[in-house]
């Protein structure tokens, strides 16, 4: 499992020209050190870093001897690199150079974006530019910041007077409306430096975390959130000072298992300015309450032992060979409670491995669809007597139940299966709560003997 040890945001700049500071080194002109700036290759001496990638050459040396993907949170992207002087030049030879235009800083944003791991942390991006109008026409800037647009699904609330989506109706009917469609989207977006996108980016960081939390595509941690909750709730001084220091725990364990505490100040770094402030101030306190409060809403915790009502309503259904036994349940549910069945049939068989002289267990995908009733009734006759089944028509409605694994990230039973059996990390919540209960309260198991995928 992949964890973060920083409990900041982590900012990723793209920017040729570099900032105010000594030698254009420093970072990113922010009004706070909530957040983490995130440091390169410089592209030409292996001791030296910059806070920022500012050059073509920098980039090719940071993908060839980094493989590992760069990690960020936050990414600027200055649109306009026209001071890279390594690049070959940009344009036509002929004509006047400066009405020559070069929106490459979007390119080099593409790479970066498009390595993060849709199943891994939020992460949102702002651009900016002296003059985003000079590059709406141009094919490289239309065609770039549409597929930086698919990547981060971006919707805009005014794009010439109207609501803005990246994939509107009508777009891949009409090829000349989409191309006027992202050029419009380009030439609204924000003039100046990075500052003046800051505190549009972390409205829109706040918005993706709240997304990825109702797709289960990110965990919340329910201790810190309640923690964290029960500080804002009574705002005294002591609650105050305990909220500059309050973390939540972030985590998924689809595709790269990762996992981090993120600290809640960086979260409203736009808000906030010292990390080393003894108070939360209070004029931000509603809007960290009702952010809290919609994270907690998105997290949709319920309580395990109603889970666990809902799982044996399948389970009895299992029990009395009831046909297709998914069928019954909301179509909202279906696919979270039927993978919690999943889990808890697969936990039944792990222990009858257990009982002497019990039941053999079976753990191939066909015992599993006939158990939930995805097989006729003649052939699961026939199974049970150890005869050999024909392959073909009793998986015409698997995909009911293959389906309920995609919240999970898997595909199919067999795959699933066998991360059951050989994972060391635990299922995300809740469903190895439901899990755990079933293993304990259910099948009357030691908890200590629980398969570690609910421990």
């Amino acid at each position: 499992m992949r964890t973060t040890q920083s409990s900041l945001l982590r900012l990723f700049a793209i920017n040729d020209q570099g900032f105010p500071g000594k030698a254009g080194e420093e970072g990113p002109p922010l009004r706070t050190n909530l957040v983490e700036i995130v440091k390169v290759d410089d592209g030409k001496r292996q001791d030296k870093t910059l806070p920022r990638l500012a050059q073509w050459l920098q980039h090719v040396q940071i993908l060839g001897s980094q493989p590992e993907r760069l990690s960020f949170d936050l990414m600027f992207i200055d649109i306009k690199f026209d001071e890279d002087p390594w690049a070959p030049p940009y344009g036509e030879e002929n004509g006047n150079p400066d009405e020559k235009v070069n929106p490459l800083g979007l390119l080099h944003a593409l790479t970066f974006a498009a390595k993060q791991d849709p199943w891994g942390p939020p992460f949102v991006w702002g651009y900016h530019s002296g003059d985003p109008k000079s590059v709406k026409d141009d094919p490289i800037a239309i065609i770039v910041f549409s597929l930086l647009s698919a990547l981060e699904q971006r919707v805009e609330a005014n794009v010439m007077g109207s609501p803005w989506k990246w994939d509107d109706v009508g777009l891949h009917k009409t090829p000349g409306y989409a191309v006027t469609h992202f050029s419009n989207a380009i030439q609204c977006l924000p003039k100046g430096g990075p500052e003046v996108v800051f505190k549009d980016i972390m409205v829109r960081y706040r918005q993706k975390l709240l997304e990825h939390v109702e797709d289960e595509r990110t965990r919340v941690g329910a201790e810190g959130l309640e923690n964290a909750l029960r500080l804002v709730a009574a705002p005294t001084n002591d609650n105050r000072q305990a909220l500059t220091r309050a973390c939540i725990q972030l985590s998924n364990s689809r595709g790269t298992p990762w996992k981090r505490d993120l600290l809640l100040q960086s979260l409203f770094a736009d808000q906030l300015t010292d990390r080393r402030d003894d108070f939360w101030p209070s004029e931000s306190l509603a809007c960290l309450r009702v952010f809290l409060e919609a994270l907690q809403e998105a997290s949709r915790v319920e309580k395990v032992t109603s889970l666990v009502a809902q799982v044996d309503a399948i389970m009895q259904r299992v029990a009395n060979y009831h046909p297709t036994v998914l069928k019954g349940l909301p179509r909202d549910r279906q696919k979270r409670i039927g993978a919690m069945a999943i889990v808890c049939w697969w936990l039944q068989q792990k222990y009858l491995e257990t009982v002497p002289d019990g039941e053999t267990p079976h753990f191939n995908t066909h015992s599993l669809l006939a158990d939930f009733g995805y097989v006729p009734a003649g052939e699961k006759a026939d199974e049970a007597q150890g005869k050999k089944v024909k392959k073909g028509s009793r998986f015409s409605n698997r995909r009911a139940v293959d389906g309920c694994l995609q919240p999970l990230g898997f595909r199919g039973l067999r795959e699933f299966f066998d991360h059951l059996e050989t994972t060391d990390d635990p299922l995300p919540s809740p469903y190895r709560e439901v899990g755990q209960y079933w293993w304990v309260n259910r099948l009357r198991a030691n908890a200590n003997s629980a398969p570690r995928c609910v421990r």
